[in-house]
């Protein structure tokens, strides 16, 4: 993906083909559209109806796949203020609120107290 590119689109489940936006920045590195198609092809059978925990989510990309898949729900958890907001925007455009738990925190300061299991 070249580094000015900050659009990505859904590659599959019920919101296959809509793009979504993520901004500029150096850490953030979106997962590519052949290593997402892989990687839901693996899990095709056990998404659906899953919770699903995005530790470093970035662009957002991977839970709204996720959801678009059939997951009934996703944690994500992003510490950059700017890549947070553009998921929010993200996901408030695609899907449920009570699909989703976002919070804008280090890792290191949630993934102790979390009683959800994944």
């Amino acid at each position: 993906m070249k580094h000015q590119d900050r659009t990505l689109r859904i590659i599959g489940g019920n919101w296959r083909g809509r793009k979504i936006t993520f901004p500029q920045h150096d850490g953030i590195r979106p997962t590519g559209d052949r290593v997402r198609e892989t990687l839901f092809n693996w899990l095709m059978h056990d998404i659906r109806g899953a919770d699903c925990l995005d530790l470093f989510a970035g662009s957002g990309v991977l839970s709204i796949e996720a959801l678009s898949r059939g997951a009934n729900h996703v944690t994500l958890i992003e510490s950059n203020a700017a890549a947070s907001s553009h998921i929010s925007q993200n996901l408030s455009a695609q899907c449920r609120s009570e699909q989703v738990r976002q919070h804008q925190i280090e890792r290191h300061e949630l993934v102790g107290p979390m009683r959800h299991p994944f």
